[in-house]
């Protein structure tokens, strides 16, 4: 689909850009977990206290280490580039949602003869609606005591196994259909629920099943086993929805098309070096390789 949009040096361009965007993953936790080392390196003794002492000095890192060690005339460039970004995310993400809100929902199902002000004042009400649903969320968050790193992790764990199921079976099997899609995207949410409900209220669940990585892997799988049964049970999508630029000919392997002359210009090479640096991550730091002791 990719290539039909764009044309072949474009798809190369954008896949690369999305193997690009994998590389930069791996340096996200590196920029996310430094400051913090870095601070308790200086002050070793915060770590002694009890953990509800520690998380306020944790949360305060970056700060602090502006303080500690960043000249006074850096400060404000910093601090300016840390609200720089935060403004961006939240300003990106409620143009998404009110674009989604406004075009997909609104145009689409309630209103289709509807001008365009009108969809510009719609876009402009969901986004003031959007952002007080945030800050309300927000302070609930902020009042649960928890982690916030962890809160949006287990929302992606919510969020993406349906959606991830319903494309990549989209990607690489034809019988895949809506009706299929969109019940393991129900299914998911449910499920999703039923698994936090489960772990929340029953204080005798099995240990393994309270990281959100496992309850999510098994979402995934719920997922993958409704689309297949779902879509197997009802009528095959058409011809003009299952061609070679949106599914993967098993036949001709078109999806290794377009990736590159040589070696270095690769997406496949840079793609597969990127898996194996982040399958080495995982095992060095599950524990696996380096064991930890309980004493």
């Amino acid at each position: 689909m990719i290539q039909r949009v764009l044309g072949a040096k474009d798809t190369y361009h954008a896949q690369m850009g999305i193997v690009l965007a994998g590389w930069i993953k791996i340096v996200l936790p590196v920029i996310t977990v430094v400051p913090g080392l870095v601070m308790f390196a200086l002050a070793p003794e915060l770590l002694l206290g009890p953990w509800k002492d520690v998380r306020p000095h944790a949360d305060r890192a970056y700060v602090s280490l502006l303080t500690a060690i960043v000249p006074p005339g850096l400060r404000g460039l910093f601090l300016a580039a840390l609200f720089g970004a935060i403004q961006s995310t939240v300003n990106s993400v409620l143009n998404s949602t009110a674009t989604v809100f406004t075009l997909d929902i609104y145009k689409r199902h309630l209103a289709p003869a509807t001008s365009d002000r009108n969809l510009v004042r719609v876009g402009m009400i969901s986004t003031t609606v959007v952002l007080m649903i945030a800050i309300a969320l927000g302070g609930y968050i902020g009042s649960m005591g928890g982690s916030l790193f962890e809160y949006v992790q287990t929302l992606y764990a919510f969020f993406a196994p349906p959606f991830a199921a319903a494309f990549l079976l989209g990607i690489v099997w034809r019988r895949i259909n809506q009706y299929g899609a969109l019940t393991a995207v129900i299914a998911g949410f449910a499920t999703g629920i039923a698994l936090k409900m489960y772990v929340g209220m029953h204080p005798n669940h099995p240990s393994w099943l309270e990281p959100f990585n496992i309850q999510a892997s098994i979402n995934w799988i719920i997922c993958v086993v409704v689309c297949i049964v779902v879509s197997l049970a009802t009528k095959a999508p058409r011809p003009d929805q299952i061609g070679d630029d949106l599914t993967l000919n098993w036949k001709q392997l078109n999806v290794f098309q377009n990736l590159g002359n040589h070696w270095y210009s690769s997406v496949v090479f840079w793609w597969g070096l990127f898996v194996l640096i982040v399958i080495s991550l995982m095992l060095v730091f599950s524990g696996w390789t380096f064991p930890v002791s309980n004493s």
